[in-house]
């Protein structure tokens, strides 16, 4: 009974200091990763407006986000056209009609310069030159 008393004793010894370590090696992983970021010396960050007038904004700067443009599409056959960004999103869907000119009015991103006109299984890829444009399917 002494000899177990004795084993029981050493574990219990064991595991407190073990519990003890794992309560130490934990709180200097916390406490040890809470370091303050070196800042950015000032003399290297651009200067930052306060208010709306302190901005100083170039004449030439265009505020537009999306730019008007007129599309006439003239088809041979009778089918739906789509509209899609090269980034892959779909503007539009139209149905034309065959050899009837279809007008339409959209508004595009302004960052885009050119559109794709899927018609009857085929892709067309249109540059975005001038606020009026015109292409003709000759399929």
């Amino acid at each position: 009974m002494a000899f177990v008393l004795c084993v029981y004793n050493v574990n219990f010894i064991i595991m407190k200091k073990l519990k003890m370590f794992f309560v130490l090696l934990i709180g200097l992983f916390t406490f040890g990763s809470c370091q303050k970021d070196n800042p950015i010396p000032s003399s290297t960050l651009p200067k930052v407006a306060k208010t709306m007038d302190a901005m100083v904004v170039k004449t030439s700067f265009d505020w537009k986000t999306a730019i008007q443009y007129k599309f006439t599409l003239t088809a041979k056959s009778t089918h739906a056209v789509i509209f899609v960004t090269p980034s892959g999103g779909v503007n539009r869907k139209y149905f034309l009609i065959a050899n009837n000119p279809f007008t339409v009015m959209l508004s595009i991103p302004a960052y885009e310069k050119t559109i794709h006109l899927l018609f009857n299984g085929k892709d067309v890829e249109l540059p975005l030159s001038g606020s009026t444009l015109s292409y003709t399917f000759n399929y």
